[in-house]
């Protein structure tokens, strides 16, 4: 049987809770939002809210590319990837590396 490591890194962040995190928009669509950051307060399926210095931002996942640094590693996610409730992508990557194994 393989042993899995589930814990946060910047190779498997797509699987868990984005909560509490530090965040960075990368890119965006809509240009106004390009470069605000701050730690995300609340993920839904399709947003994510962020508390920046200028107040709360809320933010649709699908319009950006997302920068997070964990561990001392970057870790650049689309949102498109990350668009579901944060429940059900951990079901659907533990689902993919099951597959794997």
């Amino acid at each position: 049987m393989k042993v899995h490591d589930f814990s946060i890194k910047a190779e498997n962040l797509p699987m868990h809770e984005l909560n509490g995190l530090q965040a960075r928009i990368a890119e965006s669509k809509d240009l106004n939002k390009k470069g605000i950051e701050g730690r995300i307060l609340w993920e839904t399926k399709k947003t994510i809210e962020i508390e920046t210095k200028k107040g709360l931002k809320k933010i649709q996942k699908r319009e950006c590319v997302f920068e997070f640094e964990v561990k001392g590693k970057k870790a650049r996610i689309d949102g498109k990837i990350i668009e579901a409730r944060p429940e059900d992508r951990i079901k659907i990557f533990a689902k993919k590396i099951g597959r794997g194994a």
